[in-house]
């Protein structure tokens, strides 16, 4: 029979709830008294929360294949989120892809050819990260003090958020083409995927103006705060790329075998649209056809110099930071910030060699990360300072004895436009090395064992990379850097 045909059908329900209750209380008439007796205390203050949504779900699958040469598959789905505005909650999400196993058609028999597909996918995927009640309206406490002496907390309210009844899913519509394939006796296999996706109606918090719901109670002597935001379907931002795995046995034979896998990743983020005005939106560093992660601040130049000509920055002295002039316009203002680089990586790397010969296996596997232009928090020039004490890392700073142009003086002043030292966080890191040995069988049966393997192992063994701060992976500076990790172990089975 050519013909196969599978249906598949889901439906799905999903609630979620959420309570907590808290009891803070202040000014007990003694410290040996704890939280049993919150009741003595002169202000005590109940809390209470509840929360609930409800995900909705219903799936069908359709699974087509011709004489296994062509390949289809059909799915629908529809998705529906309680916290979504009233005429909003559900949406459809399709998908369907096709394949076609070359290597079945007779054109291309070649003997060297043992796999070949080629795969083209098309689908939509919906995102509901928002919190319950985030279409509502929503009043929030604003407490005030009432009577002749104001000595009495009356309870008080004023609006809190701004309703949206259109907030709607996010959406994210991927088109992907790709291929597997197996060569020489599968000697040689891998994919290659080149993809584009499109993410629109994101769910952001809208910038509005502060003018919104101010609400005034001049008897009571209170003000609610005003609105700055609200939630929304806003913008579009747009992902191309590739995917390529590729695994190959080098040299195979009785006694020896080489072995590698090599993985390549590549993406370029590249925002659509914001606001629906085609603007860009400085504030919060978003530009349209930039990367949604672009760094946007002001260029490091050096370090003034004494007898330098100080017209480009009337109030520079000797050892403070000097700002490059992007615009050479002969002053330093908002308009020299500049784009430097972005902190996601363009290409993601990883490279594993493992050779075996007789009983011994040597591993290593290598990944890297190439095109991450990073803030490094530990170039900052005023890191942690506390009343008369200032800790900082140790730098090259400038002195009179000492004109460098690498880092400005120690000094509280010497960085008045706060700019931030991006560096280059491309690496290229020996993650895992692992050499063991495996007993032979003769040598395990006259121990009684079924196997026996020892082995040792280091973890985070190498890192090259030119970066100056902790370590270039980590997203804080001031976190935990990752350990070089040595370890001895022995498998036995019994």
């Amino acid at each position: 029979m050519k013909h196969h045909i599978h249906f598949t059908g889901l439906y799905s329900t999903e609630s979620s709830e959420s309570e907590s209750r808290s009891l803070t209380a202040k000014r007990f008439p003694t410290d040996v008294l704890t939280w049993y007796q919150s009741g003595v205390a002169e202000n005590v203050i109940p809390s209470a929360s509840r929360s609930e949504n409800q995900l909705l779900s219903q799936m069908v699958r359709l699974n087509y294949n011709f004489n296994s040469k062509y390949l289809l598959t059909f799915t629908a789905r529809r998705d529906g989120y309680s916290s979504f505005g009233k005429d909003n909650k559900f949406a459809i999400f399709p998908s369907i892809a096709l394949g076609w196993n070359i290597s079945e058609e007779k054109f291309l028999s070649m003997d060297w050819i043992d796999y070949f597909k080629l795969r083209v996918s098309y689908g939509e995927v919906g995102n509901q990260a928002i919190g319950s009640y985030s279409t509502l309206a929503r009043l929030q406490e604003y407490n005030y003090l009432r009577g002749d002496n104001a000595e009495t907390t009356a309870a008080g309210y004023g609006p809190g958020a701004l309703a949206n009844n259109n907030l709607r899913w996010e959406t994210t519509v991927k088109l992907n083409y790709g291929f597997d394939f197996q060569i020489i006796n599968s000697r040689i296999s891998g994919a290659i995927d080149i993809y584009e996706t499109h993410t629109h109606d994101l769910l952001l918090d809208r910038s509005i103006s502060s003018i919104h719901g101010v609400t005034e109670n001049f008897a009571a002597g209170w003000q609610a705060g005003a609105f700055t935001s609200i939630t929304s379907n806003i913008g579009e931002v747009k992902n191309t790329g590739f995917d390529l795995s590729i695994s190959s046995k080098n040299i195979q034979s009785p006694k020896f075998l080489w072995e590698t896998k090599l993985s390549v990743s590549h993406n370029k983020n590249q925002i659509i649209d914001l606001y629906g005005n085609k603007e860009d939106d400085i504030a919060n560093k978003w530009f349209i056809g930039k990367s949604i992660d672009t760094n946007f601040d002001y260029v490091f130049d050096g370090v003034w110099q004494i007898g330098d000509d100080y017209s480009l920055q009337p109030e520079a002295e000797p050892g403070i930071v000097k700002i490059k002039d992007t615009n050479n316009d002969g002053k330093i203002d908002a308009d020299d910030r500049s784009f430097i680089g972005h902190s996601d990586p363009s290409y993601i790397i990883g490279f594993e060699n493992t050779i075996s010969y007789q009983n011994f296996t040597l591993s290593m596997f290598f990944n890297s990360q190439l095109g991450a232009t990073k803030y490094n928090q530990l170039m900052e020039t005023d890191i942690v300072e506390v009343d008369c004490r200032r800790n900082t890392v140790k730098q090259n700073w400038w002195r009179e004895d000492n004109p460098t142009n690498d880092y400005p003086r120690n000094s509280n002043y010497s960085n008045p436009y706060a700019i931030k030292f991006y560096q280059n966080a491309s690496f290229l890191r020996l993650r895992d090395v692992t050499l063991s040995y495996v007993f032979s069988d003769q040598t395990i049966k006259k121990i009684g064992v079924k196997n026996l393997r020892i082995y040792g192992n280091i973890t985070n063994a190498l890192t090259f990379t030119k970066w100056e701060g902790l370590d270039p992976e980590l997203g804080s500076q001031i976190a935990n850097p990752l350990n070089r990790t040595f370890s001895i172990g022995l498998n036995i089975g019994i």
